[in-house]
Order: C-alpha cells, then structure tokens, then sequence
C-alpha cells in the first residue's frame, strides 16, 4: 500500500503515511477492519471530517494573500479509507477475506 512519502505533511488523524507505508499488505486488513467497522456504525470519525488548510505561495509579491491558493490536508487513514472502500466495491477480496 503506498501512502505517501517521506516529505508528506501529517493531516489532522496525526497518522504519518510511512506508517501505512512500512505496515505493507497488513495494513490493508487492518483498513479493510476499521473501514468495516465506520460503516457498520453508519459514522465517519470527526478527524476523518477535518482538514487543515494551509496557504502555499504561488508566485509574485510574498505579501499580498492573492499570491497564495490554499491547500486542505486531510488524513492519511481518510484518504486510504477511501481508496479501499473504492478498492473494495469492485469485488477485490483484501487480506485473504
């Protein structure tokens, strides 16, 4: 499962993607678990709602905030989470299930 480099921000679950990354293919059921788990409950976990937005400089006057777009980092396990709920839906069995 490949979740994010080594220069990836931490998103508001504070889980860093290396994590994800050096889990391998246990990760995957251990997603396909918690995943099973949000959808029995009906509920998304509120850090999985969060963003954190921060400004990047585009180009020009550093000063001026029209110089800037904003970006939205989101959680590893969000992202993930999605990625396998789309994984999933296709039919692919995960970890052997």
């Amino acid at each position: 499962m490949a979740a994010g480099g080594k220069n990836k921000s931490i998103g508001p679950d504070k889980v860093a993607g290396k994590i994800l990354t050096l889990g391998g293919e246990a990760m995957i059921s251990c997603l396909a678990r918690l995943l099973g788990v949000t959808i029995n409950k009906a509920s998304i976990p509120s850090k999985w709602k969060r963003a954190t937005v921060v400004p990047i400089y585009k180009r020009g006057d550093r000063s001026l905030v029209k110089n800037y777009r904003p970006v939205s980092l989101t959680g590893v396990l969000r992202a993930n989470g999605t990625r396998l709920a789309l994984y999933l839906r296709q039919g692919v069995r995960v970890g052997g299930q």
